[in-house]
């Protein structure tokens, strides 16, 4: 859905893939050919000032074998924002974020084209680490939030920041720093996902977002 974003947006996702940081952040590898490249963002595709909510995770999975790019930044842009996997809620992790979604635009219930319009998805860290399970320095997430992240939210002023999960709540200083509105709940990924005070923090979350999006687009329909 590139063609529905803004230029802002586009133009920023493109300098993405020519990090400054690669060569310094730790794990931080560009290899297009074996899937690892900065990702794991995807919606806006309406109007900057009509996204509501931005979520935020921890940082892609390891490539998936058909997972290859080509090295052409705006190319491989057009493969990089398909939700697919969110589509086809590939795993718990997808199919987690769908049905939140839908509990945060009930009137979109089951409309994942009319929710992307709305919400932001990304991460705290935008490559990945050697290890799914593993961890890096909090320093070296934090050095990928400060560039990019913080950039994220500041084109989306309409909308509260979703920080999900540990890793995600890293960032929660800087984006701070930039939004008072920050809400914050547990992971949507396996194996923190099925615990349930995990999932009690999504009910919560969703509450709080949907009421946060009810009061802001009423806010914005004032005369």
């Amino acid at each position: 859905r590139r063609e529905e974003m803004e230029d802002e947006l586009l133009d920023m996702l493109v300098d993405m893939q020519k990090c400054s940081n690669f060569g310094v952040c730790d794990q931080a590898v560009y290899d297009p050919q074996g899937g690892h490249v900065p990702r794991g963002f995807s919606g806006a595709t309406g109007s900057l000032d009509e996204v509501y909510l931005v979520m935020v995770f921890a940082e892609p999975g390891f490539p998936l074998p058909e997972e290859k790019f080509s090295g052409n930044p705006e190319r491989d842009l057009e493969v990089l924002l398909d939700p697919k996997y969110l589509r086809s809620r590939t795993n718990p992790f997808h199919a987690n974020i769908r049905t939140f979604l839908d509990g945060v635009f009930p009137q979109f219930c089951g409309d994942f084209d009319r929710q992307l319009n709305h919400v932001w998805l990304t991460q705290s860290r935008l490559c990945s680490i050697s290890e799914e399970l593993g961890t890096i320095k909090r320093s070296a997430r934090l050095m990928c939030s400060r560039k990019h992240l913080v950039e994220q939210v500041k084109l989306f002023p309409n909308a509260i920041v979703l920080l999900a999960g540990g890793k995600a709540r890293e960032a929660a200083g800087e984006v701070e720093k930039i939004s008072q509105n920050v809400a914050e709940c547990g992971a949507f990924a396996p194996p923190g996902c099925n615990q349930k005070n995990v999932r009690k923090s999504h009910q919560q979350a969703t509450i709080k977002c949907r009421e946060y999006i009810v009061r802001m687009i009423a806010e914005r329909s004032k005369p």
